[in-house]
């Protein structure tokens, strides 16, 4: 074979190779083609985001489970992917429904819009899973809305399959007796979780269900004691209780109010009640409440810093909130002045019905628990979004930006359910004596 027939054959061939490697090239790099095969949602977030902007125009959707390549503005290192580890069809169906079809960042999350970090120079990628295999090349594993299927094996396997370095975050809104699906065997008790994203707020990533702020202008008193004269007048019913979750896990609620009812009239709503409410719908659910001048907080679960939306939901509605749930100490701490009535303030069942039925006859008393109104004003979300909260560009954001830190952390500083911190801070219902005949556990 003469040498020109075989440089011609040569160069054949590196043609042939150049066209191949171009058309894998086009499918996109190996980090990508190892993710092609999940079935989840992606997005990426570039660098700077305002959750309420809309994603600017020349930004390309992303709307398959196939992984798409980033900005090119990115470093090529500079990726993060975050898995949701949950039951897949649950997310699924909470981001369908009609009501959070209708906001503009979960619209974002189901079609795959770019959106933005601020002060973070990175792409990234989130997926969902039940798998432990699609773990692998995860930066961080968010652990959440996992109720009971997590079994042993699962667990075994996730820590098997952990690659080094892997970031472990606990997720959830609910206290520890409603999240047994989230426990780990107790051989893997150092070898879980890292953070914890919760309604405590000594969690890595807090996110307590609403705040009291006082106004800073308070230019606007007068128009402020107008509004409380006008609520004051309003008030022509005593008490409602809503419940939906009649168990009676830790105490029995039921049983409570029925022997209330017995000293003061009651009104009850929901599954545990005997009369319907709209409450998806937060309008209507204030004209039925707004009425009332008490309405009974009481929490399914009697745990430290446990003080969900009821109880900050009743105070935007106006009413006096009665809670059991979280220490006193504890309400005291994050709720306006003189808000609220605690069990732990009282000495008998009776005593607490003689004294709500004492303010619902004293216009003077009812305006002493109210008139923090004119001086602040309290912030709270429903169950529904906490329940997507999770999946919030701010959430995912601040997760990215404590990635990027690098922050040298010891085991002291990792998150322990087993600890005081999670499955150790709930504890007895009340230090009231009286109240142990409601008590079912601790």
């Amino acid at each position: 074979m003469s040498a020109k027939l075989k440089l011609g054959i040569a160069l054949q061939g590196a043609f042939v190779l150049f066209l191949c490697y171009c058309y894998i090239f086009s499918l996109g790099t190996p980090e990508q083609l190892h993710h092609e095969g999940r079935r989840d949602l992606f997005f990426s977030l570039p660098d700077s985001y305002t959750e309420n902007t809309d994603p600017k125009p020349s930004v390309v959707a992303v709307q398959s489970s196939k992984l798409h390549t980033s900005s090119s503005k990115h470093p090529s290192s500079c990726k993060k992917y975050i898995t949701f580890f949950g039951i897949v069809p649950y997310w699924k169906e909470v981001l369908t429904t009609l009501e959070h079809r209708s906001k503009r960042w979960i619209r974002n999350v189901l079609e795959g819009s770019r959106v933005h970090c601020n002060n973070e120079a990175c792409s990234v990628f989130v997926s969902y899973t039940e798998q432990p295999e699609d773990i692998l090349s995860s930066d961080v594993v968010i652990f959440t809305n996992s109720f009971e299927w997590m079994s042993n094996g699962v667990w075994d396997k996730l820590v098997k399959l952990r690659p080094p370095g892997q970031k472990w975050i606990m997720s959830t809104q609910e206290s520890p007796h409603y999240v047994p699906g989230l426990r780990p065997p107790l051989k893997y008790r150092n070898l879980s979780y890292d953070w914890s994203d919760t309604y405590r707020t000594d969690s890595t990533f807090p996110s307590p269900y609403g705040k009291y702020e006082p106004f800073k202008n308070k230019d606007n008193l007068y128009l402020q004691q107008h509004k409380l004269d006008a609520l004051v007048k309003s008030k022509e019913k005593a008490v409602a209780w809503v419940a939906s979750h009649c168990e009676t896990l830790q105490w029995n609620r039921t049983r409570f109010v029925e022997d209330l009812q017995k000293h003061i009239p009651v009104d009850t709503y929901g599954r545990c009640g005997t009369m319907e409410l709209p409450w998806r719908r937060k309008d209507l659910l204030r004209k039925v409440m707004e009425p009332y001048r008490f309405y009974l907080s009481f929490e399914n679960s009697c745990c430290s810093e446990y003080i969900t939306e009821k109880f900050w939901r009743s105070l935007d509605f106006g009413m006096i909130p009665v809670v059991v749930g979280a220490p006193l100490e504890d309400y005291l701490k994050v709720a306006p002045p003189n808000s609220f009535l605690h069990i732990d303030q009282f000495n008998s069942l009776k005593e607490m019905a003689d004294y709500m039925i004492e303010i619902s006859q004293s216009e003077s008393k009812l305006r002493r628990h109210l008139a923090w109104r004119t001086k602040g004003e309290v912030h709270t979300e429903e169950i529904q979004e906490h329940i997507i909260n999770p999946l919030r560009n701010t959430s995912l954001c601040s997760i990215v930006k404590r990635l990027n830190a690098n922050l040298q952390e010891d085991e002291k500083s990792l998150f322990d359910f087993f600890g005081e911190q999670w499955d150790g801070s709930c504890k007895s219902c009340s230090s009231k004596r009286w109240m142990r005949v409601y008590q079912t556990s601790t």
